[in-house]
């Protein structure tokens, strides 16, 4: 069996899709639904994904996912391309069809995008980098801190469904850096799973908004700070006040949050970058949430 009897193709949403989720689901790594499948490459509010197919004859044996997404610094807004769900049929591995799909499908559409990037896991790294992509020289440690619980009668925290997120969005002050454009179409998409939640902490008229879900291990409970977005002067003070109104004393994040002075490290990220037509790779920021592997 050989490829060059492959046709390749973009994918059709009205069609294709029930072949999509199956063929995803014969990954190991992979868990697609039709629910998700629709939630990530669908209704996305940066758009619907473009998605490229491998056929042979009716038999639909490869699939890639291109994500678009959106960068900001608060003035500037850079529209990128994120390369994400892939998969190729049991029978017709090693063939080079993950490596056709990547880079015709990324000559496809990379034209009205100003940055290729992806978050790859150890085992995909070393196939990215030998195509060309390079890393993003950036610290992504994974950290956990621990506070001491105080308590209060007046921590000014309360906690909310992600839905009352505000409409207006949350001003972010302007340090040069560029992030995932935070609209509130964004935080309501990307965070509308039950699991998440946020936390708002005001004072003196300012406020900030948590995303976060909690975990536990060996019994014990913690926050896992997706987002932080607001003040930042106030992000450390919010934190803490968060793990003072959920009765914790641990709080894991990344490291461009400080929280405590008690911190020990536990695994880091690493993102890939390629075709960065604004030469803004090193003023790129990224949160968990950016990084979590629903993406």
């Amino acid at each position: 069996m050989t490829s060059t009897t492959l046709d390749f193709r973009s994918i059709d949403y009205k069609t294709d899709v029930e072949q999509a989720v199956a063929l995803l689901q014969t990954s190991l790594e992979n868990e697609s639904s039709k629910e998700s499948f629709q939630w990530k490459h669908v209704d996305s509010p940066f758009g619907k994904s473009y998605g490229l197919t491998a056929w042979d004859g009716a038999k639909f044996v490869g699939l890639r996912l291109f994500m678009y997404w959106e960068f900001t610094n608060g003035t500037q807004v850079i529209k990128a391309l994120r390369p994400v769900d892939t998969v190729t049929h049991p029978d017709y591995r090693g063939q080079g069809i993950f490596k056709k799909l990547t880079f015709q499908g990324l000559e496809e559409c990379q034209a009205e995008n100003n940055l290729i990037f992806n978050t790859p896991n150890d085992n995909s790294l070393p196939g990215y980098l030998k195509m060309g992509w390079s890393k993003i020289q950036q610290d992504l440690t994974h950290q956990v801190s621990f506070v001491i619980p105080f308590s209060s009668k007046n921590n000014n925290t309360t906690l909310l469904p992600v839905a009352e997120f505000p409409s207006e969005g949350v001003k972010m002050h302007d340090t040069g850096n560029f992030h995932t454009h935070w609209t509130a179409d964004y935080i309501k998409w990307r965070y509308s799973d039950k699991r998440y939640r946020m936390a708002v902490y005001s004072e003196k008229g300012q406020s900030v908004y948590i995303i976060f879900r909690q975990e536990s291990k060996k019994r014990v409970s913690f926050p896992i700070i997706l987002e932080c977005l607001g003040q930042e002067n106030l992000h450390k003070t919010a934190i803490r006040a968060l793990a003072a109104k959920l009765k914790v004393f641990m709080v894991y994040h990344l490291d461009n949050i400080q929280v405590s002075s008690l911190t020990t490290n536990r695994n880091s990220s690493v993102v890939v970058f390629r075709d960065d037509k604004e030469d803004i790779h090193h003023k790129l920021t990224f949160s968990i949430g950016d990084l979590e592997g629903v993406l």
